[in-house]
């Protein structure tokens, strides 16, 4: 799927597998069925990754900061001098 690899790095915070291949899912399934162990590890780094890159104030930042870098390059946007009424 386009994007889970920003999302998730494999194996470290996911177990990714091929489109299409049901064989594979399975495998992957059996995997962490069979090994506590790795779901543990798994689902405590994809905790970390989220609260770090996918924090609601911080992608709110993120969105802020890139629309406003767009503005200023196209000319629509000019930042408010300090003391400025709204």
């Amino acid at each position: 799927i386009p994007g889970c690899r920003e999302v998730a790095t494999p194996e470290v915070e996911a177990l990714f597998v091929p489109l299409r291949d049901p064989a594979r899912l399975a495998d992957a399934i059996t995997w962490l069925l069979r090994d506590g162990s790795l779901r543990a590890s798994l689902g405590a780094a994809a905790r970390r990754r989220a609260l770090e890159n996918f924090d609601e104030a911080r992608v709110a930042e993120m969105v802020a900061d890139q629309s406003r870098r767009l503005l200023e390059e196209n000319g629509l946007w000019a930042p408010r001098r300090k003391g400025a009424a709204l």
